[in-house]
């Protein structure tokens, strides 16, 4: 026989046997299924293994018939900023400027009303700690070091009920959080 020549029976054995076994690992690893991703279906069984985790809703719409203040309107609501200067900007919008403080994980007043347009200044005071302003709809993340005042300056070009919250302190569900109101009044 022509393999007694150049190998013997038990070497063409164990050649066999591992070309067999090579095959048998390739196909296993190529024909079973792929282990149940972190979140979604779980492998062959069709069930959710966990679920998605949640993405912060930072927009919402603007309530209806909100008011927005000026320097001088009475019976506003205490968590509410009232600002601190409001001038005309340009024919259809103002610049309107508050003063917001961040100190016992809460900013305080929480709320800034503005109307859609408007040139809107924010000076935030970080006062007992280090914190963030974090707005993800306006691409904001601003940094606010213990003792400082940083100013937060932006057109509101979308109405809405944008929350804003520190990132650092642990997001919107345990940090601190605010809430940037743009109505839609001429």
């Amino acid at each position: 026989m022509l393999y007694n020549k150049y190998v013997s029976k038990s070497t063409l054995i164990a050649i066999i046997i591992g070309v067999v076994v090579v095959i048998l690992v390739v196909g296993i690893a190529v024909f079973t299924k792929r282990a149940p991703q972190q979140y979604g279906i779980a492998a062959n069984t069709g069930q959710t293994t966990a679920p998605a985790p949640k993405v912060p809703v930072t927009r919402e719409a603007a309530p209806q018939n909100i008011v927005v203040p000026d320097q001088n309107t009475k019976n506003v609501p205490q968590n509410v900023a009232l600002p601190d200067v409001v001038t005309p900007s340009s024919p259809t919008s103002n610049l309107r400027s508050f003063e917001i403080k961040a100190q016992n994980d809460e900013f305080t007043p929480n709320t800034v009303v503005v109307k859609l347009n408007d040139y809107t200044r924010i000076n935030i005071t970080a006062v007992d700690k280090n914190y963030d302003l974090t707005q993800p709809d306006y691409g904001i993340k601003l940094a606010i070091p213990k003792g400082q005042t940083k100013v937060l300056e932006l057109t509101v070009s979308a109405t809405g009920k944008f929350t804003f919250y520190c990132a650092s302190c642990g997001g919107p569900t345990t940090g601190p959080i605010g809430y940037l109101v743009v109505a839609n009044q001429k």
